[in-house]
């Protein structure tokens, strides 16, 4: 009985062992993962650090850029282009159209030659930005008359009553089903439509369609 006892002890001391073990390993392993963790927390902060640096010397850039850019703008065609959307500015010369807040359609009219387009793309092409001849994608549609709100009303779902939609307003809008961007040049009313050429025989059928109950008025 005895060495019955003797034997259970030692295998009791041997669990007991084991289990101290299994702690210690246990304890060991927590703490590799606490300085896992930490190490990790680190490395996520200096990853943040740094994206929020280059994000500043993006800003920073984009900024100097963009500063250039209207300075060049001015520059070369004495024009300020327009900060706000769907606004315009223009000179004696050339309309400039907000399309987006980095992209701007410029229509410049007869006075204007071909080399000072030319020099205005060499200018922009050490900033990256690009001045791009689209004359050959656009043709412009003029509607007047005091029936011209009625007859594009049609079309769009935009409001171009002179009390919303007033002198210098543009849009990109859908006339129809066709894609335009609506320039108001003033309030008789007068206004400029920019479609693509290849939809400009189209949009003139819908507009003869649409005005023809005004014709006699």
């Amino acid at each position: 009985e005895l060495q019955r006892l003797t034997i259970n002890l030692d295998n009791q001391e041997k669990e007991i062992y084991r289990a101290n073990t299994a702690v210690e390993e246990t304890q060991i392993r927590i703490e590799q993962i606490k300085n896992d963790i930490k190490r990790e927390e680190f490395l996520f902060n200096d990853a943040k650090e740094n994206i929020e640096r280059v994000n500043d010397e993006k800003s920073l850039l984009e900024k100097q850029q963009g500063d250039l850019f209207f300075e060049k703008i001015s520059n070369k065609l004495n024009i300020s282009l327009p900060a706000s959307p769907n606004t315009t500015a223009y000179n004696d010369k050339i309309t400039a159209l907000w399309l987006s807040q980095k992209e701007w359609l410029i229509v410049m009219n007869s006075s204007v030659d071909n080399e000072e387009v030319k020099s205005l793309q060499n200018e922009l092409s050490d900033i990256h930005a690009l001045a791009i001849d689209v004359s050959d994608r656009w043709t412009t549609i003029n509607v007047s008359g005091n029936k011209a709100i009625d007859v594009l009303s049609k079309g769009t779902s935009i409001d171009l009553d002179n009390s919303i939609f007033g002198t210098g307003a543009c849009a990109q809008t859908t006339l129809w089903t066709v894609n335009v961007i609506v320039y108001k040049i003033d309030e008789k009313p007068t206004f400029d439509l920019f479609v693509d050429s290849t939809m400009a025989k189209f949009l003139w059928q819908w507009l003869e369609h649409s005005s023809k109950e005004y014709v006699y008025e």
